[in-house]
């Protein structure tokens, strides 16, 4: 069996990333050789889960189940996008929320899984957090096409582009038409800052002096 000692890396593998940490006092980790937390109904983790998710569930999460796998606590969180960072560090508080409740030895391991909406999820043995879905008659679109990207995550995608000369455009009408993009500024909505992309080839005429008179 594996050891679980790795953290998240850069790139994802089938939309699912693991990653484990120990409780202090603890070495390696090999989830064959574990023996079972003394929780046979799992009452104390479901509770001490459903604590540490209190302010630290993301917009964009579907689900957070849990189980013990001997004497490692598996969370798995399913998402409908992948995570940024921010989002994952909110998972992070409450893994480590759950690691406190438990004695020298224990470990934890949280399990990411990107599914989109329009899927069902597959929870651990016990469901500790579950969003209500749209219905799937009335949903229009995945949740994707309205999150939009940060900053972050659109340089992390173009660096996947093996010719980084290519013109960048931009299309409002799902592909139909493409325009370059004229400017790159920060922009506000509002009390809202975002990366503003803008074509500015059909602008509206200055008025002369003569218009004015």
């Amino acid at each position: 069996m594996q050891d679980f000692e790795a953290t998240f890396g850069e790139r994802w593998s089938h939309g699912i990333a693991i990653r484990a940490r120990l409780t202090r006092g603890a070495q390696s980790v090999t989830l064959a050789s574990m023996t079972r937390i003394d929780d046979p109904h799992g009452m104390k983790l479901r509770l001490s889960a459903q604590r540490a998710l209190l302010g630290n569930v993301p917009e964009s999460l579907r689900a957070a189940s849990v189980q013990y796998e001997g004497d490692a606590v598996w969370c798995r969180f399913v998402f409908d996008v992948e995570p940024t960072e921010a989002e994952l560090d909110c998972l992070s508080v409450a893994a480590t929320e759950i690691l406190a409740d438990y004695a020298e030895g224990v470990s934890i391991v949280e399990e990411v899984r990107v599914v989109d909406a329009a899927q069902e999820t597959t929870p651990l043995r016990h469901l500790v957090f579950a969003r209500k879905e749209p219905d799937a008659s009335t949903r229009t679109h995945p949740a994707w096409v309205t999150r939009g990207k940060s900053i972050r995550e659109l340089i992390a995608e173009l660096q996947t582009f093996e010719d980084v000369e290519l013109e960048v455009r931009l299309s409002v009408d799902d592909g139909a038409s493409w325009k370059p993009i004229s400017l790159v500024a920060k922009e506000h909505a509002g009390d809202a800052a975002f990366c503003g992309l803008s074509n500015v080839e059909v602008s509206r005429p200055r008025a002369s002096a003569d218009d004015a008179r």
